[in-house]
This record gives structure tokens, C-alpha cells and sequence, in this order.
């Protein structure tokens, strides 16, 4: 049976996850359909996750500032922005920091 965990990384969920030690990094990156922010993370497993809203939605910020804001208030000292060529794309690729452990 597949789980989807990330549906339920809302903000409570995430300080759990931060800690437990179990998210390693933090990417703010241009959200895709909207104008704003979204905040994503990896998980030593792997796993990438976004943060949610309480009914599963990706959360979007309005501001670099505010999205910022919450990855530190999650525990995250140092994290990434990813600034793309284009930010009208679509899809936005992960840069190649956000990989490093």
C-alpha cells in the first residue's frame, strides 16, 4: 500500500519531522501556478516534501520574506532559494544544492 506522506506536512508535522532530525534540507522555491513561494524539504530518506495547508494544499507564500520566516521558525538556520532563468516555467527542476547532504 502507498502512503503519501506528504498530504499531511502541515506546519506542526514538519517541527515534528525537524525535531526528530529527520529533514536535512530546506529549498524555498518559486511556486509554480501562482505567484509566490513554497517552501520544500528532504527527508533522509529522500523524500521531498512541500509544506501544506491543513486541507493538503501546497502552501503558498506571498512574499520571500514570509516564506523565509517560517523555514526558520521550522528550525532551519541556513536553507536555499532557488531563482530560476524563467520563473514563468512550469515545472521548476531542483538545483543542484538542494541534493547535498
Amino acid at each position: 500500500m502507498y502512503v503519501n506522506y506528504a498530504a499531511d506536512m502541515d506546519y506542526k508535522s514538519l517541527k515534528l519531522l525537524m525535531s526528530a532530525g529527520d529533514l536535512l534540507n530546506c529549498e524555498i522555491v518559486p511556486a509554480p501556478l501562482v505567484k509566490g513561494w513554497m517552501i520544500q524539504f528532504q527527508r533522509k530518506n529522500g523524500q521531498t516534501l512541500t509544506m501544506q495547508t491543513r486541507r493538503g494544499d501546497d502552501k503558498v507564500y506571498g512574499s520571500l520574506t514570509t516564506a523565509s520566516s517560517w523555514a526558520r521558525d521550522i528550525g532551519f538556520e541556513k536553507f536555499s532559494v532557488y531563482m530560476p532563468d524563467n520563473p514563468k516555467e512550469k515545472k521548476i527542476p531542483k538545483s543542484e544544492e538542494f541534493n547535498l547532504k
